[in-house]
């Protein structure tokens, strides 16, 4: 299936994170990726799904009270990040320090692009989120192309029940992900995040243009992880039946 990213923020205490863990491990997908608050990333490690850093810092070095650096998460077998969430209003240098570090330690990095309300129009949004992702590939390695991807988040769909229009990511992802494979011979995934419920997540996972989902408010909740798997895997059984 495609992966799907809960980024948990700052929700969960002790108790809770352990009984999300035991619930999650009864699913045994590889292809969930769990982003829990910073305490929790060693005791949230499973063999049965992945667990991701929220952030990380864009230094290096000893001397930044409350950061996280890339080395000490890659230390505790974190293989993979964050980066570029709207709220913590870095800037687009902060970004690639961010990414550079990320990859420096072979960690796979998740650029979330984003773009307002007020600013939004799906051709200028797909222009301008291009050039970003251009900048960014400039500072890194072809090499190190593996190690990313892209996702789309509109800075309007966060902690809301409603996502973007459908069929506006689909002309953005469609273009940015022509473009790039032009220019770079390369297929970079891009996933989708903001505004997904229950009511429309399988819509946005089933669409040919996005490659996985960012999940926020709605993955608070194990059994709704646990629920949307199963019914995608039965959909997937029943679909394959039909066409036999």
């Amino acid at each position: 299936m495609k992966p799907l990213i809960c980024n948990l923020k700052m929700h969960g205490n002790f108790k809770e994170m352990m009984a999300y863990k035991k619930k999650l491990d009864t699913l045994q997908e590889e292809n969930i990726i769990v982003c829990p608050s910073f305490p929790f990333l060693v005791l949230m490690h499973s063999k049965y799904y992945q667990v991701c850093a929220q952030d990380i810092s864009c230094f290096s070095d000893d001397f930044h009270t409350g950061s996280v650096r890339a080395s000490a998460l890659k230390s505790i077998d974190v293989k993979s990040t964050l980066i570029g969430h709207s709220e913590t209003n870095a800037t687009f240098e902060i970004k690639i320090a961010k990414l550079k570090q990320a990859l420096n330690q072979n960690m796979h990095v998740y650029v979330i692009l984003s773009d307002t309300k007020k600013d939004y129009d799906y051709q200028y949004t797909s222009t301008r989120l291009l050039s970003q992702i251009r900048g960014m590939l400039s500072q890194v390695l072809k090499s190190q192309y593996e190690n990313i991807t892209f996702i789309y988040e509109p800075t309007w769909t966060i902690n809301t029940k409603e996502a973007a229009d459908l069929k506006d990511i689909e002309n953005i992802l469609y273009f940015m992900k022509s473009e790039l494979e032009r220019d770079y011979h390369y297929h970079f995934p891009f996933f989708y995040g903001g505004g997904l419920t229950e009511k429309n997540i399988l819509e946005y996972y089933q669409n040919e243009h996005i490659d996985g989902l960012l999940l926020g408010n709605f993955s608070f909740n194990p059994e709704n992880i646990v629920n949307f798997v199963k019914n995608v895997k039965n959909s997937t059984t029943l679909d394959k039946s039909i066409h036999n």
